[in-house]
C-alpha cells in the first residue's frame, strides 16, 4: 500500500530521482534536519505527542483537496510547524482550489514512499487484457524496490482566498467513547482490570492489565491509556510481529515505548479521545538518545506507529501492510517479554508462574474473566439518600460510580445500607453496589450481616455478568501480594534468574504461613498465667 493517502501526485522521474538527495555540502539532509528539529522539540517538551489535549480540537494535518490525513512522520512534521489550521496543499493543488500562496511564504517538505504501481494486465502471449469497456485492464504490482518521493506543501494559513474552516471542532459520526469501546471490543484483546495503579501489556500471556475504570479521572483518560496498551498489543508475533526483546533501560525498550506513544497519539486524534502524555515523560531522554544515534529512527518509529494505528482501528487489516516499507528493517520477535506501565522489559528465564496469587482461599478457581462491559445500572437510578450518605461517609469531593458487567474485583472497606453497599475502592472513588445484585458468598460475611456488623468490613466483589459475589478481603495478604508482585517485576527488569524468582515464591509462601500462625495464636483462648492460677485455686478449694 502506498504511503500517499493524503493525495499529492508523485513527481516525474526527471523531477525526483528514485532515491532522496542528501542536500548541499555542509547542509544536513532532509531526514537529519527533521530529526534534529524533533530532538529540539523533545528537549523543550513541545513535540506533538508531548502535548496534552482534550480531544475536541482538530489535531492531525489533512490534505486540503482530498480531506485525508497525512500519516507517519509527515503528520508529526507538519504539526510541528505550529499552524492552527490543519489544511495543507501543494502549490499546484492550492492554485486549482483558487487559493493563492502569499509571497515570501516558506514551504514544508514531506516524504512518502511508493511500494506498488499499476501496470497493464497481459495474457500469456503478452497482449493487453481488455475489460468490458474494451479498455486495457490494469493490475497493481509490488515494486522490486520502494521509490521515495518528496513534495513541498503550504498551510492554509499561508494563503489568501481560503474559506474559513466549517467548524472549530470535529463533527464525528460517533461518540468518541463509544467508538473507542467498539474498537476495543472488535480487537479481541483480553483485558483484565486487576491492577491498583499501573497499566501494562504482558506478551507472555498476551493480555492487558489495567486499574479499574473508577481509578481514572475520566473516561477519555481511561480509553487513552487502553489505546496505548493496544499499541503494544499489536507487537505480538501473531499480529505485527515487532521486536519486543529489549530490557528496561535499554535503547530497544525506549524505542518500543516511543512507537506505542506515537500510536496512542495518532489513535486518540482520529477518534477524538483525550491524550495525556504525562505517564511517559520519564522516557524523553532515552528517546532523544535513540534519535541522536540514528536519524532514521523517527521515520521507522512513526511508520510502525502508523501500522499499529491502522491495525487497531481495523483499517485495511486484511490487506497487505507495506506502508513506508523498509527492507533493511526486520524485527526479531521474542515472546518472553513483559510490559509494565505501558512499557516493556525482557523476562529472563521466566518461571512457570511469576504472578502472585491474588485470589483468596475462599474463592473457587475461575476461568479467565470476560471483558468488562457497560455499567450494570446508571448512577441516576441510585436513590439520592444513598448518594448523600456516600458523600457524608467518604467526603463531599468523592467521585461516585456503579459497577460494570464482569467488573472487579472491587476491593475496599464497605458501608452497609438496607439497599446498597458503599465501597471505597481508591482515593476519592466509591462504588455503589445494589444489594439486589450482590450475594454474600461467605459464611463470615453472612453472619456479620445478620449481626449488623458488616460496616467497615474489607471485602472484594466480583461480577459475573450483572451478578456479583462478595468475599472477605484479606488486607494483609492482598498488600503482601501487591508488594511481592512489584518486587518480582523489578527483578524481571533487572534480569534476575529463575532461581531468584523461585526463592521469592518460597519467601512469600513462608510469610503467608507465618501470618496464618499469628492469627491462630491471636484467635485461640488465652491460657491462664501462673498469677491467674493462684487466684483461681482458692476459689475452687472453697467449693
Amino acid at each position: 500500500m502506498d504511503d500517499n493517502r493524503s493525495g499529492e501526485t508523485p513527481p516525474s522521474a526527471a523531477e525526483t530521482p528514485p532515491q532522496p538527495k542528501t542536500g548541499k555540502p555542509g547542509k544536513p539532509d532532509y531526514r537529519t534536519e527533521l530529526t534534529n528539529r524533533i530532538i529540539e522539540h523533545l528537549e523543550k517538551g513541545t513535540a506533538p505527542w508531548q502535548k496534552p489535549w482534550d480531544g475536541r480540537a482538530p489535531q492531525l494535518p489533512i490534505n486540503a483537496v482530498t480531506g485525508k490525513p497525512y500519516n507517519g512522520c509527515n503528520s508529526i512534521w507538519l504539526t510541528m510547524q505550529g499552524y492552527n489550521d490543519p489544511r495543507w496543499a501543494t502549490y499546484k493543488q492550492a492554485t486549482e482550489l483558487g487559493w493563492q500562496v502569499r509571497k515570501g511564504q516558506h514551504s514544508s517538505m514531506i516524504e512518502y514512499w511508493k511500494t506498488h504501481d499499476e501496470q497493464i494486465k497481459t495474457d500469456d502471449k503478452g497482449k493487453p487484457v481488455l475489460g468490458e469497456d474494451s479498455k486495457p485492464q490494469k493490475v497493481r504490482v509490488k515494486l522490486d524496490w520502494p521509490r521515495v518521493y518528496r513534495a513541498l506543501v503550504f498551510n492554509a494559513a499561508q494563503m489568501d482566498n481560503v474559506p474559513p474552516l466549517e467548524t472549530t471542532e470535529p463533527k464525528y459520526e460517533w461518540n468518541p467513547v463509544d467508538k473507542a469501546e467498539e474498537i476495543i471490543h472488535k480487537s479481541g484483546a483480553v483485558i483484565y482490570h486487576d491492577e491498583l495503579d499501573q497499566a501494562y501489556y504482558a506478551p507472555h500471556s498476551d493480555d492487558i492489565h489495567l486499574p479499574d475504570q473508577t481509578q481514572f479521572k475520566n473516561e477519555s483518560l481511561y480509553y487513552g491509556t487502553l489505546l496505548h496498551e493496544l499499541g503494544h498489543w499489536t507487537g505480538h508475533p501473531t499480529r505485527l510481529n515487532r521486536d519486543l526483546s529489549g530490557s528496561f533501560g535499554t535503547e530497544s525498550y525506549a524505542k518500543e515505548e516511543l512507537r506505542a506513544e506515537l500510536a496512542s497519539y495518532f489513535m486518540s486524534a482520529q477518534i477524538g479521545i483525550a491524550h495525556d502524555p504525562a505517564r511517559h515523560a520519564s522516557y524523553v531522554q532515552s528517546w532523544i538518545q535513540a534519535l541522536k544515534n540514528d536519524p532514521n529512527e523517527i521515520f521507522r518509529a512513526s511508520r510502525d506507529a502508523e501500522r499499529m494505528t491502522q491495525y487497531v482501528l481495523e483499517v485495511d487489516r486484511n490487506r497487505e501492510r507495506t506502508i513506508d516499507e523498509d527492507p533493511a528493517f526486520k524485527p526479531k520477535p521474542n515472546p518472553q517479554t513483559v510490559l509494565e506501565e505501558g512499557v516493556f522489559a525482557m523476562e529472563k528465564n521466566p518461571p512457570a508462574n511469576t504472578s502472585p496469587e491474588t485470589t483468596p482461599l475462599q474463592l473457587p478457581p475461575v476461568a479467565k474473566p470476560a471483558r468488562t462491559g457497560e455499567p450494570i445500572y446508571d448512577l441516576a437510578s441510585v436513590p439520592e439518600g444513598v448518594k448523600l450518605l456516600a458523600k457524608e461517609q467518604f467526603g463531599q469531593r468523592v467521585d461516585l460510580y456503579t459497577p460494570r458487567e464482569n467488573g472487579g474485583p472491587y476491593k475496599g472497606e464497605i458501608v452497609n445500607t438496607p439497599t446498597h453497599l458503599l465501597q471505597e475502592v481508591g482515593p476519592r472513588a466509591v462504588v455503589i453496589h445494589d444489594k439486589a445484585h450482590v450475594q454474600l458468598a461467605s459464611k463470615t460475611l453472612a453472619l456479620r450481616d445478620q449481626e449488623h456488623r458488616l460496616n467497615n468490613t474489607d471485602v472484594q466483589i466480583h461480577y459475573n455478568g450483572k451478578e456479583g459475589k462478595a468475599y472477605p478481603l484479606d488486607r494483609q495478604k492482598d498488600t503482601l501480594d501487591r508488594a511481592m508482585g512489584s518486587l518480582k517485576k523489578s527483578a524481571n527488569e533487572l534480569g534476575y534468574s529463575k532461581d531468584f524468582m523461585a526463592q521469592l515464591d518460597v519467601a512469600q509462601e513462608k510469610t503467608i504461613e507465618r501470618l496464618k500462625a499469628l492469627r491462630q495464636v491471636a484467635a485461640a483462648p488465652k491460657a491462664p498465667t501462673p498469677e491467674s492460677q493462684d487466684t483461681v485455686k482458692p476459689s475452687r478449694s472453697r467449693k
